[in-house]
């Protein structure tokens, strides 16, 4: 049975764009479903945020013929990847220090300097393929005003042109996702819906958004401002900026079908910090008795010290994400830490000479994500612990089942989406009233438990001194 706020999202109607705020846990998926079911004379594009979600709205709206299930990317690359010759790159995450040898800067002798450039530029590049602009020399001309290079605009150009250069036509550069997104939206491509269903839309970029308000279809965009997390990817309030949209039309889901009441609490004290209107309603009022405890952390860092910590103590482990990648990148980093680099093998860890070259590259290019990969590598070697043994010992205990362990280990934003009964946050959340992302960070924390959430003093002195703000 539908609520009144999900009766009233099924039954919309409108001319245009329909934005819907729903809270955590609320039940967004079923209504629309129930949207669909309602329309089913109508052709309905579904776009997901990422695969994993595009995969499980498949076999959630697989009844439904008149819907498709897509991926912005997905969609994208059906379109071009013959044109760009897709299936021949390299894709994956493109860092500077991939784009060494620019001929634009072969009078630069500092590799330091030459580096932290090519670092710029690269960040420049990839704000651009985010954003809805469509020239990139005078997007890059905007940019580059707010940093003191000291570069006169022929030689900005004549890098920012090579980069692109290399970027498209070099089958041995790493092709990002985002690279070929963006050319999608350059095409001015036509899907042909009567409606455009975007999920997660708290996380879209201004290029995603551009290419969904080019269509004529309806659109209707689903999610919620206070989970955006991923500014990083080039997400920017993409809810607000569509509410204010003045063919806008705006409905609400705020009761959590997860949530117990007291964990909505808590959450609603987080939202009102972050500028939010409605309070966070849960309606869980079931109690299952279960030991299993999910940790959810800030950094990847403490998710591998914590998981390390139980595996310590003989307990069996599931980790949230493929951790082989992350164990065998940390493995490399001590063997460039003890100058062993004839056993690294990642490439990328193999362009550097040595462990200070990589200190200098996450000075350069401030990589907070390596840095923190260092310093855990760091902690161990100086308690004499070998990285290797830890990590056996750790496999040792992981199981493949989440039902089998005795406990769940998750980044907080690998956890979004997902929903645990016991939930226990770390020390390393960053709170504070002044940055809102770190704030919807913690309430996504905190709202993918059910019934019995844990929390480090500092984070449950944050809420009560700030309870009646």
């Amino acid at each position: 049975m539908l609520t009144k706020e999900q009766n009233k999202i099924v039954t919309a109607d409108f001319d245009d764009i329909l934005v819907i705020e729903a809270y955590a846990g609320c039940g967004k998926t079923s209504t629309l479903i129930k949207f669909c079911e309602k329309r089913k004379d109508k052709k309905i594009l579904y776009l997901a945020y990422n695969k994993s979600m595009g995969d499980e709205a498949k076999q959630k709206f697989k009844h439904l013929k008149n819907v498709s299930v897509f991926t912005m990317h997905s969609l994208a690359f059906k379109q071009l990847e013959k044109t760009l010759r897709l299936k021949q790159r390299i894709l994956g995450n493109i860092k500077a220090n991939d784009l060494f040898d620019f001929k634009s800067l072969k009078q630069l002798k500092d590799n330091n300097t030459k580096l932290k450039i090519i670092n710029i530029f690269l960040k420049i590049y990839k704000s651009y393929c985010n954003s809805s602009e469509n020239n990139l020399l005078s997007f890059s001309k905007k940019q580059l005003e707010d940093k003191a290079l000291n570069l006169n605009t022929r030689i900005s150009n004549a890098i920012m042109k090579e980069l692109d250069e290399n970027i498209k036509n070099n089958d041995n550069i790493i092709y990002e996702h985002d690279f070929y997104l963006k050319e999608f939206q350059l095409s001015n491509p036509v899907l042909e819906y009567d409606y455009i269903l975007v999920d997660e839309a708290q996380d879209l970029n201004d290029c995603v958004i551009d290419i969904v308000l080019q269509q004529k279809a309806k659109k209707v965009f689903i999610g919620d401002t206070y989970q955006s997390i991923y500014s990083f990817r080039g997400a920017n309030n993409a809810l607000n900026k569509l509410s204010n949209l003045k063919n806008a039309n705006i409905l609400y889901l705020t009761q959590s079908f997860r949530c117990s009441p007291k964990i909505g609490e808590l959450a609603t004290i987080i939202l009102k910090l972050n500028g939010a209107k409605n309070d966070f309603i849960g309606l869980n009022e079931k109690y299952i008795e279960n030991e299993q405890l999910t940790i959810i952390t800030r950094t990847n860092a403490i998710l591998f010290d914590t998981a390390i910590k139980y595996a310590e103590q003989e307990k069996s482990i599931y980790v949230v994400g493929d951790i082989k990648e992350t164990c065998n990148e940390l493995i490399d980093i001590c063997n460039l830490i003890i100058n062993k680099k004839e056993y690294v093998k990642n490439e990328w860890y193999l362009k550097f000479s040595n462990f200070y070259d990589l200190t200098d590259f996450i000075n350069a290019t401030n990589d907070i994500e390596l840095k923190n990969k260092v310093v855990i590598i760091c902690k161990y070697l100086s308690q004499n612990k070998s990285i290797y043994e830890l990590i056996k010992l750790l496999k040792k205990h992981l199981v493949n089942n989440m039902n089998n362990a005795d406990y769940i280990i998750t980044t907080a934003h690998k956890s979004k989406g997902l929903e645990f009964l016991n939930v226990e946050l770390t020390k390393d959340y960053k709170i504070s009233l002044e940055e809102k992302e770190e704030l919807n960070l913690l309430y996504v924390a905190i709202t993918r438990a059910k019934q019995n959430l844990i929390m480090p003093k500092d984070i449950l002195n944050f809420i009560q001194n700030n309870k009646e703000k």
